[in-house]
């Protein structure tokens, strides 16, 4: 299993869309992590909080469902 907790600051409503409704309907989503060393996890999460202060920042804690694949940079 792997637990992410992220913050930051949204650079489109897309994204944003996809998070927040992510947390709403509490359905598994699947999503590209890219670290910054450009290591990715890729695979199916559950949004478990989400976090937005002001108009555009966020927090966001992605717990995984399924089985993640991990790529080394």
């Amino acid at each position: 299993s792997m637990s992410v907790s992220a913050s930051g600051v949204f650079t489109d409503s897309a994204g944003e869309n996809n998070i927040r409704g992510a947390a709403f309907t509490g359905g598994s989503v699947n999503y590209d992590l890219v670290f910054g060393d450009d290591s990715t996890v890729k695979g199916a999460f559950i949004v478990t909080s989400y976090e937005r202060a002001g108009e555009e920042t966020f927090s966001v804690t992605l717990e995984s469902n399924g089985t993640m694949t991990y790529t080394n940079a």
